[in-house]
């Protein structure tokens, strides 16, 4: 074999290098299809994974709280004799266990409660116990003044472990100015809910200053009377300060007089939350009836309870929360960005949507910008220490 016959068998012909080419192209092709496929996969995984995650932490928020709105608290404030706690001595209207406040837009985007969006969520106001069920006993109240009996006059173990010195920043933690004192004379079934004004210890003696004195009877609280720290919790969607098109939930606790925000006590539980609706389940009790029953919804998929022509939640809600057995919420969160294979329908205008469309939402409402996902979930709570029948 020549010197040209042996380089010719060494080298490749121009076919050769083109299938060569074509063959690493298409293998090539493949890989980056299936990166762009996986990668487009982790991202909807890694949307959803964030969804799932905000929804679970301030669901466990509201679920919590909502187990426990009643508790040693007043249940119903309004000034209705027929509804209003029995034994509470105050002549005017105060806080219940639970406020709604329907359809509240107040500080958020012009594209979430406009068209196409249209969402508009509830705000939630609950009496939360601060005390985590641990009432403290009074040795005596003078004027606006509440004296804590000390330690060895306590009738539990954790009250007497919160009046120690080692306790002392935990015990200011719940009373607190701002909030409010519970208090209840169980000789005469009486009651009364006042805020705090300010809380000093002196010489190992807790004393609770109040706004006003209470209408308890006090010649009967002098190591008798019951008192816990039950705070106003408010749980909101408001829009971020920093970017318009961004809402969270918040939980925020209100000064028991002024209702405004408590400094550092808001809460961001979730982000890119934008929707809350709440509505309950109400029992009913013929006159003269010893059982109580539940009411049939007659269309559970709207956002009224099951009260019987009812026309608006907070309306019954508000006036008998005493009558409550359960909470149905909703809450839904949307996706950070666009998700431009989420495509429901290309008209964008809401007039033409279906109902089940509103699993999108739209970020800025212009026709160029794709939609967010949106995962909405409904819980059911029960609410023992709330329901208290009829009277």
């Amino acid at each position: 074999m020549n010197r040209f016959q042996r380089a010719r068998a060494c080298g490749f012909t121009l076919i050769e290098l083109m299938l060569a080419v074509v063959g690493v192209s298409v293998v090539l092709g493949a890989v980056y299809l299936s990166y762009r496929s996986s990668a487009a996969q982790y991202y909807q995984q890694e949307q959803e994974r964030a969804i799932q995650d905000a929804l679970r932490l301030a669901g466990e928020h509201l679920k919590n709280d909502l187990r426990n709105v009643g508790r040693l608290t007043v249940a119903n404030g309004t000034m209705d004799a027929q509804y209003r706690d029995v034994g509470l001595c105050r002549t005017t209207v105060v806080p219940s266990a639970i406020e709604l406040i329907e359809n509240d837009n107040s500080g958020l985007p012009l594209n979430m409660t406009s068209s196409p969006n249209s969402l508009v969520p509830d705000r939630l106001r609950l009496m939360v116990d601060d005390s985590n069920a641990i009432p403290l006993i009074t040795s005596r109240v003078m004027g606006s003044s509440v004296y804590i009996a000390p330690q060895d006059q306590e009738p539990s173990q954790e009250a007497k472990t919160l009046l120690t010195d080692a306790e002392k920043n935990r015990f200011l933690a719940m009373y607190k100015a701002g909030s409010f004192l519970y208090l209840v004379d169980p000789v005469g079934r009486k009651s009364d809910l006042v805020p705090i004004k300010s809380v000093q210890i002196l010489t190992g003696e807790p004393v609770i200053e109040l706004s006003q004195p209470t209408c308890l009877n006090v010649s009967q609280c002098d190591g008798s009377c019951r008192v816990n720290p039950v705070r106003l919790v408010e749980y909101a969607v408001v829009a971020d300060a920093n970017d318009a098109s961004r809402t969270s939930l918040v939980k925020r606790s209100l000064h028991a007089e002024t209702l405004q925000p408590l400094p550092n006590s808001e809460v961001i539980l979730a982000d890119y939350v934008v929707n809350l609706q709440v509505y309950g389940e109400y029992d009913s009790r013929a006159v003269g009836a010893l059982n109580s029953n539940l009411l049939i919804d007659t269309n559970p998929a709207d956002d009224l309870g099951n009260w019987p022509g009812a026309t608006q939640e907070s309306s019954v809600m508000n006036q008998r929360p005493e009558r409550l057995r359960a909470l149905n919420v909703l809450l839904a969160v949307r996706s950070s960005r666009e998700d431009p294979r989420f495509q429901v329908t290309s008209d964008r205008n809401a007039t033409n949507r279906v109902p089940g469309d509103r699993i999108w939402y739209d970020l800025d409402g212009q026709l160029s910008t794709g939609l967010a996902r949106v995962v909405a979930v409904l819980s059911r709570v029960e609410t023992p220490n709330l329901y208290r029948g009829m009277h």
